[in-house]
């Protein structure tokens, strides 16, 4: 059985670095970029837009496992 890693985007919301209004709005933002044919990260387009700090990126992704 394959081993599921956490979403970024309910680390996010767990830790209270973003609001769930704010991670919708960053995902519609993605799917949008998506349809025309740009692939942008869900951390990379809330810190753009203000949302969260690099810090709170930062901790989200190592709790997430994804950096050391």
């Amino acid at each position: 059985m394959a081993i599921r890693r956490k979403l970024l985007g309910d680390i996010l919301v767990s830790t209270g670095a973003v609001q769930v209004g704010d991670l919708t709005m960053a995902l519609e933002t993605q799917k949008a970029m998506r349809s025309q044919g740009v692939e942008m990260r869900i951390g990379a387009i809330l810190l753009e837009a203000g949302h969260i700090k690099r810090h709170q990126l930062d901790e989200a992704l190592r709790l997430q496992g994804t950096v050391a």
